[in-house]
């Protein structure tokens, strides 16, 4: 059996230092921006409903944009997609500052800045692979995604302070450092690389090619809608968690328990999938995470109390590693020449699941008890995800840390080893 991979032995690669700094500084001024630009609607419209677009203006760019604007970070050298999408939101978050702008245009420069986001992204996620190999990917991976939803919350809760103490206009302007040192860290600690896809940028064609790597081809296409689904049920309770807990007249620290939960869930295991599973199981394990995620979902018709909801939702969110372990055979078998274009049509389509998921959460909230419609999330869940799981039981890649990654071609059927 081979020795798993430490996270330490992550942490020491340079470059994988200066994507994981990144990515704290861009999480935090993220959520710290989007706390901050609720408020400042909220206070100028006392609308809620135009608060609630400042969230929904976020998941637009990425429906809208992600396939293609992902696209970027094959054709165009990663370090200056990143450094560049960086720059780009600092200037946008920066024009928010403007006094007595409308509330239109703020919303329009938070789309402006949200565009920025699948290139980003899609090019971190297909430049992680390339830095580290084998096990210490999983790692790495699992890691990254650890550090991803400690920011979530730790980003509100700090958007939160700052808002009492400095108000909006400074949380912004704190934003704007963020995107700043996170676009200076990347140019510094990363390496100049040449575009992994060749050939001029060609937005149809290039969007088309990819489109054809996910769907294209039955098992990354299985993966993917799996992944899709166990993504949109898993965030379904998160999203009624604070209305659930107002049926219980739960105090405000239980509120903050049950929201935690899955989030806390997900993080700590991936984190010890990727540390405490040998890696020639791992992706044995993908299926029935995926599935056993709407498992513990079923528990909610019993109507629990806040301790036993909070402890289902937390296994449901730790069965977010069977995620990881989607991303991590994505990586190591996807073509580099389309792998940000997978990660990027991977990534719209979970952000698009979700936002289905929370709207049909809150309609069917209108007609049936929450416990009842996150217990109904945990039926879809298993009933969609497993004639995919089954359809794809002799097909799982499993892939040893020492094995050849092995490249799979958008218009070939058959694999190539290098």
């Amino acid at each position: 059996m081979q020795q798993q991979a430490g996270f330490a032995q992550v942490m020491r690669h340079r470059e994988v230092r200066a994507l994981a700094l990144s990515a704290v500084l861009s999480g935090l001024g993220d959520q710290i921006a989007r706390v901050a630009l609720s408020v400042a609607v909220l206070h100028r419209s006392g609308s809620v409903l135009l608060t609630s677009c400042v969230y929904a203006v976020s998941y637009l760019p990425w429906v809208l944009g992600g396939p293609v604007l992902s696209t970027l970070a094959d054709r165009l050298p990663v370090r200056r997609v990143l450094v560049g999408s960086d720059l780009f939101r600092a200037a946008t978050v920066a024009l928010m500052l403007v006094p007595q702008l409308p509330i239109w245009s703020l919303l329009l420069l938070l789309f402006l800045t949200e565009l920025a986001a699948p290139p980003f992204e899609a090019g971190r996620s297909s430049l992680l692979p390339e830095l580290l190999e084998g096990d210490l990917y999983v790692a790495g991976a699992a890691l990254m995604g650890a550090l991803r939803q400690a920011c979530l919350f730790a980003g509100v809760a700090l958007g939160g302070v700052l808002l009492t103490v400095v108000g909006p206009s400074t949380a912004l302007a704190i934003d704007v450092a963020t995107f700043l040192v996170s676009g200076w860290v990347l140019q510094r600690g990363l390496k100049a690389r040449p575009a992994t896809g060749s050939g001029p940028l060609a937005w149809r064609a290039d969007s088309v090619e990819g489109l054809r790597a996910v769907f294209g081809q039955p098992g990354l296409r299985r993966l993917v809608l799996g992944a899709w689904i166990a993504c949109a049920v898993a965030v379904l309770p998160e999203g009624l968690a604070i209305a659930y807990a107002t049926t219980l007249n739960a105090p405000s620290y239980a509120v903050a328990l049950l929201l935690a939960a899955e989030p806390a869930g997900a993080a700590l295991a991936g984190l010890a999938v990727a540390r405490l599973v040998p890696a020639e199981r791992r992706n044995r394990l993908m299926w029935p995470l995926l599935i056993g995620g709407s498992v513990p979902l079923l528990g909610m018709l019993a109507a629990p109390g806040m301790g036993l909801a909070a402890v289902l939702l937390f296994l449901s969110g730790a069965s977010s590693a069977g995620l990881l372990l989607v991303s991590t055979t994505v990586g190591r078998t996807v073509d580099p020449a389309v792998r940000a274009r997978v990660f990027g049509i991977a990534a719209s389509g979970l952000m698009v699941a979700q936002g289905i998921a929370l709207l049909a959460g809150g309609a069917l909230a209108e007609l049936l008890p929450l416990h009842q419609v996150m217990a109904l999330a945990g039926v879809v869940g298993v009933v969609a995800v497993l004639p995919l799981a089954l359809a794809d039981r002799r097909h799982v890649i499993v892939l040893p840390p020492d094995a050849p990654r092995t490249i799979v071609l958008p218009d070939v059927r058959e694999s190539a080893r290098v």
